[in-house]
Parts: C-alpha cells; sequence; structure tokens
C-alpha cells in the first residue's frame, strides 16, 4: 500500500479520483524555504515531479505558484495531468488557494500548504488540511511508504555496520590490543 493511499483513507476517500489536491506548490521543492519565491527553472521542476506523481497516482490535482506564467504553461493550463496557477504577489496566494478550495467543495478538496492564513481559512470552511513536508514524502518516494533502499535510512545502516562489542573503531574494549602475555 503505497502512502498516499494511507493518506486518501486518513481522509476518508476510497480512491483518488473522488478528491482534489489543491498544492501550495513551492514548498514541495526540496530546497525551498518557507516563503520563498521559485525561479521558473525550479518550478518547472516541481511541475515535472507533481505530474509524474499524479499520474501514477491517478488522483487530480491543482498547484499554485507565485509568480508570472510560464512558458512551459499558463494560468489555468494543464502541465500533463496537474492544472496550474499563479498569483502575482505572496499576499494573493491564500486567497487563490481557498478560492480553488471552495470550488472543489469542502467535502473533495484537501489543501497541501504551511501558510497560516491558509490553514486558518481552510479550517473555518471545514477543510482537509496536509502539511507540505508529508505530501512532499510521498512523491519523493515515489508515492510508496519506504524510500527505494528498502526503508532504511543511513542512521540504521550505519548502526548495522558499525562491528559488535569493541568501540566505534572495531578496537575491543579493555584497552589492550590483545598482544602476548
Amino acid at each position: 500500500m503505497s502512502w498516499l493511499d494511507s493518506l486518501k483513507r486518513l481522509f476518508g476517500a476510497k480512491s483518488g479520483s473522488g478528491r482534489v489536491y489543491i498544492l501550495d506548490a513551492a514548498p514541495l521543492h526540496g530546497s525551498a524555504r518557507p516563503g520563498d519565491r521559485l525561479s521558473p527553472r525550479d518550478q518547472v521542476q516541481v511541475l515535472q515531479q507533481l505530474s509524474r506523481f499524479v499520474e501514477r497516482e491517478k488522483i487530480q490535482a491543482q498547484a499554485v505558484f507565485e509568480g508570472r506564467p510560464l512558458r512551459e504553461v499558463g494560468e489555468g493550463e494543464n502541465f500533463g495531468p496537474l492544472q496550474v496557477f499563479f498569483v502575482e504577489g505572496a499576499a494573493a496566494l491564500p486567497d487563490r488557494i481557498v478560492e480553488l478550495f471552495r470550488r472543489a467543495g469542502a467535502g473533495r478538496a484537501v489543501v497541501v500548504s504551511s501558510h497560516p492564513q491558509v490553514e486558518k481559512r481552510v479550517a473555518e470552511l471545514g477543510g482537509s488540511l496536509v502539511r507540505p513536508g508529508t505530501f512532499r514524502r510521498a512523491f519523493e518516494n515515489g508515492g510508496g511508504g519506504r524510500p527505494e533502499s528498502g526503508g532504511d535510512n543511513r542512521m540504521n545502516s550505519r548502526r548495522r555496520r558499525r562491528p559488535r562489542g569493541g568501540d566505534r573503531r572495531g578496537r575491543p574494549q579493555g584497552g589492550s590490543e590483545g598482544g602476548p602475555a
């Protein structure tokens, strides 16, 4: 079962086809900090990743970026299976996301944002909200719940490779090197 399937169940959807995910897309870029405005190149990179993810998971999604429309996709147009919207300034972002949320309907829409104003307004309207970091884990891991390495993270791998007994460098404990007595 994929990570997104678990998320769908959490929000009561049996399949992704009934839900519309409305994404504050900038925080989904791995190196973006809150409030960052992505370059057009970074926006296209996020769109490519999201497009593959949306297609693979068979979900409906709308992405909202701060900035002007791109050459690759205009305002309200589709980038593959993903519908894309743009706002001119950061102040307009919450209004646009809430507008899309209302159009989709509180029962169908899941908003992916960490913007405090968006969170507050969506909660007041009875909507579902997911943090971008949570959603990003799903599409960075290919939709599955574990990384491709089989679920090991670096810390567990290091711990498992460390020799049993002795210190971190593999020397026996007790200070002696085991020379003849």
